[in-house]
């Protein structure tokens, strides 16, 4: 598993950016790596919604929108649970037979 950064050094000769580690020949952050085999291994239900986006391009505001829609509408709900939607990467649910939390999100 190389690691590499994921960089511009805008002509300054030093290296800003995001850590970022190979594996199976992808790049991910580090801290993706703890999960990776049971993410490989993650088996999507039917009922399963997946928000995949870009950084910076409106993902919070979906997951709020996808909240509400969870809580059917219920803003109070909304405000005492203030759960958000687990990040898969980091996130796995349950694997146990039932209820689980049915939207997950990814870069």
């Amino acid at each position: 598993m190389a690691s590499q950064r994921d960089n511009d050094d805008k002509g300054t000769g030093e290296k800003e950016g995001l850590e970022l580690v190979v594996a199976d020949g992808l790049l991910m952050r580090p801290g993706i790596m703890q999960h990776w085999e049971k993410i490989k291994n993650f088996e999507a239900r039917p009922e399963d919604i997946f928000i995949a986006s870009y950084p910076k391009s409106g993902l919070m505001w979906t997951i709020q929108v996808m909240e509400m829609i969870k809580l059917q509408g219920d803003v109070e709900a909304y405000k005492v649970n203030k759960t958000l939607i687990p990040f898969l990467e980091y996130c796995l649910p349950n694997e146990e037979p039932g209820e689980r939390l049915w939207v997950f999100v990814f870069h």
